[in-house]
């Protein structure tokens, strides 16, 4: 006499829906596509036109590619990636990949920082640069403590 798998012919309900374990299958991964800025599309698209496909058989697989660039894109400022595309185009003869104009955009906001101070910088050292010369002078500095914050003391 065959005896069946107790485990296995379990009945579970899922949304109102009565299942055994055997006839299961999980919910289809949907695609999240993220809604792409319309000025991230004029630019990579300016880009598709710079680096077209050699024949006319490829022009789908071309628009295709700069769908999926774009996508990997639209989070990043159009501002930034503007600058990026101008200093690839400059570099290089092939189409970018996404973490190319990435890198190249970050490197922009790394020096936008620099302008301003370290992207490192912690709270009492920004304050100790930005202090006025009078408060400085009275032995006063910004500390950082123990939970990220800072505050101000005498100079030992």
């Amino acid at each position: 006499m065959e005896h069946e798998n107790p485990i296995l012919s379990k009945t579970f309900e899922v949304a109102g829906r009565t299942h055994h374990l055997t006839s299961f299958a999980p919910p289809p991964l949907r695609s999240v596509k993220p809604n792409v800025p319309p000025a991230i599309k004029r630019l990579v698209g300016e880009l598709g036109l710079r680096y077209r496909p050699a024949a006319q058989a490829d022009l789908e697989a071309h628009a295709a590619s700069l769908a999926l660039l774009a996508s990997d894109l639209h989070d990043v400022p159009p501002h930034l990636l503007e600058k990026a595309i101008a200093q690839h185009v400059l570099s290089s003869p092939y189409l970018p990949k996404a973490s190319d104009l990435i890198t190249i955009a970050r490197s922009f906001v790394n020096r936008e920082a620099g302008a301003h101070g370290p992207v490192n910088e912690t709270m009492a050292q920004r304050g100790n640069r930005l202090m006025p010369d009078e408060i400085a002078k009275r032995g006063l500095r910004w500390f950082d403590d123990d939970s990220g914050g800072a505050f101000l003391g005498h100079a030992a």
